[in-house]
């Protein structure tokens, strides 16, 4: 838009300023469909718009550089806020994780041999069981023969 249509004619020096005829009387603004409505300005003579002095842009004063630091802080504690809730399942991702690249190479290994892949990993995964298993009964008898108080907390266990 150019700026002959956004600003309203001004008044004639032979006329009174308050006096509107025709020629002072304020343009329609054009405008496309997507864009707000605007008023047309009007500029006086001494560089003054019909609102008074535009004022120093926010972009340099020191409110904008401490509501930015805010945001940062708060968003650093939400962030920590949120790390600390969900630190059981990070733990248990990353456990996974050691888990399944620890055991892919026997789960290759039994593809090797000429199994599917899906029946190495079911094979694997039941000898990973198994083997936690035999770790809490050993752990178990192994608590239990130290003292005899200790016997109730481990299922099934009777002393030798």
């Amino acid at each position: 838009m150019s700026a002959d249509v956004e600003r309203a004619s001004e008044p004639r020096e032979d006329r009174p300023a308050g006096e509107a005829t025709e020629e002072t009387a304020e343009q329609p603004v054009e405008q496309s469909v997507g864009e707000p409505a605007r008023r047309p300005v009007r500029e006086h003579g001494d560089g003054l718009t019909s609102y008074g002095l535009p004022g120093k842009p926010l972009a340099r004063g020191p409110f904008l550089f401490g509501l930015v630091g805010g945001l940062g802080v708060l968003t650093a504690i939400a962030l920590a806020q949120m790390i600390v809730a969900s630190l059981s399942t990070i733990i248990l991702v990353v456990v996974a994780m050691f888990l399944a690249v620890g055991l892919n190479p026997a789960v290759e290994a039994l593809q090797r041999r000429g199994l599917a892949r899906r029946g190495a990993i079911s094979i694997v995964f039941a000898g990973v069981i198994v083997a936690f298993v035999l770790f809490g009964l050993a752990m178990c008898r192994r608590s239990a023969s130290s003292s005899p108080s200790s016997s109730t907390r481990c299922p099934a266990t009777s002393p030798s």
